[in-house]
């Protein structure tokens, strides 16, 4: 071999091994990147079913088949008791009997109502197999959701159903995943939170931070059924009072009648490992019984999906634990209702807009909105035209954008200019 070629491979035989030994730890590094990877991948058990819902207005609605005849919307309420039907019209269709006279505490734990007790139903979930229960029957105008909704609705989905279950409340995807016992795995990069169980309703404890930064242990329902954040019940023993720093309003409908309270912003609230500060609370104000004790002893309130909607939820009702994921690019800030003004939407074809109330001092009130209006459009847009969530949602802008609302006052049509602002 002559002597040139023999320089020219010392030469370049190194650089050639060297070549081949880069590109063997590059594939190392790619395999192990792949594994970690997979590693942090949440791995969860194939579920048992899945059942899609829609989320309007901050309520979960799901689709529940009756006596193979009717599918409606319902409620999907973790804290409702029992499972409810509220449409006489639908009780004929299916041919529901109601077999004998109870009484139910309303939502504002004061108000008792007459309801009854229906025969067994056969109940379809989605692709899950058939089952029967028994339901209570309220009339319409005790329970009546959906102009809150946007859409029909025809009863709620209580915890009776969920009796032991397993599910996930996936809110990015809109589905609810049913588990069974033996195939569920503990998911071990979420925060596990213990819950408790009162007549199969999951409470949660956490430590509140009121406006004198006492922390205040308290014990809350977790409520898919309610469309706020958090509800306080007003409690001289649990130490839990109406701030001066309020606004009067009324913050939702459930059984009996209209919710009323006060708005006001509170420092934290914490449960599990977590903090969560800046957010807004309603207080609803404790009423005396006969015998002087407060009538709003059960619990001290309640999380419902203004909130809950912030995270991934996995609940383990047999085993009394919860396993939470926070949701990417959230704010907690978000979400508020920047307004002033709770619509409701009513209609054939839903498609009509009125002002339910008005909340005082807020954007809406100081530019002479009033309760019974109805709106016609916003920013050009006949409401006719928006999608049931986005109507909800125009009156929930981030801070500082303009809504130029056309509305009909009953004698006049006019325009108004509201630019959005933070309540508190």
């Amino acid at each position: 071999m002559p002597i040139f070629q023999y320089i020219i491979l010392l030469v370049i035989r190194p650089i050639y091994n060297f070549h081949i030994v880069l590109r063997g730890l590059l594939l190392c590094l790619l395999l192990f990147t792949s594994c970690l990877a997979r590693t942090n991948k949440e791995i969860l058990a194939k579920p048992e079913y899945t059942l899609d819902f829609e989320y309007i207005n901050h309520f979960i609605v799901v689709k529940l088949q009756l006596n193979d005849v009717f599918v409606g919307n319902f409620i999907f309420d973790t804290g409702a008791q029992f499972t409810m039907l509220n449409d006489p019209l639908v009780q004929a269709v299916c041919n529901i009997k109601l077999e004998r006279s109870i009484a139910i505490v309303g939502s504002d734990r004061n108000i008792i109502l007459e309801a009854y007790r229906t025969n067994l139903i056969k109940m379809k979930l989605g692709d899950y197999r058939p089952f029967k229960r028994k339901v209570i029957f309220l009339h319409h105008k005790e329970i009546d959701f959906s102009p809150f909704v946007g859409m029909p609705i025809h009863g709620i989905l209580g915890a009776d159903i969920l009796v032991n279950r397993v599910f996930r409340i996936d809110f990015q995807n809109m589905k609810i995943s049913f588990y069974r016992h033996e195939d569920f795995i503990v998911p071990t990069q979420r925060e596990t939170v213990d819950i408790d169980l009162e007549k199969g309703r999951p409470f949660l404890y956490s430590t509140f931070l009121n406006h004198k930064s006492n922390n205040i242990s308290l014990r809350l329902l977790l409520d898919t059924g309610a469309s706020v954040s958090f509800i306080l019940n007003e409690s001289e023993g649990k130490g839990v009072e109406i701030p001066e720093n309020v606004i009067p309003t009324k913050f939702g409908t459930g059984l009996g009648g209209e919710l009323n309270g006060f708005l006001s912003r509170a420092k934290g609230i914490s449960f599990g490992e977590n903090t969560y500060g800046n957010m807004l609370f309603y207080y609803q104000r404790a009423k005396l019984d006969t015998d002087g004790t407060t009538s709003l002893v059960k619990r001290d309130g309640l999380i419902g999906n203004r909130f809950l909607s912030n995270f991934d939820l996995i609940i383990d009702l047999a085993h009394k634990k919860m396993y939470i994921k926070q949701r990417k690019k959230i704010n907690f800030g978000e979400n508020e209702n920047t307004s002033g003004i709770i619509v409701l939407v009513t209609g054939e074809d839903q498609n009509i807009v009125h002002i339910e109330s008005v909340i005082k001092n807020s954007p809406a009130d100081k530019i002479g909105l009033q309760k019974g209006w109805k709106i016609l459009s916003i920013n050009g847009i006949s409401v006719g035209s928006f999608q049931k969530e986005l109507i909800f949602s125009k009156f929930e802008s981030k801070v500082g954008k303009t809504l130029r609302l056309k509305v009909d006052t009953g004698s006049e049509k006019r325009i108004f200019k509201l630019k959005t602002q933070k309540l508190l």
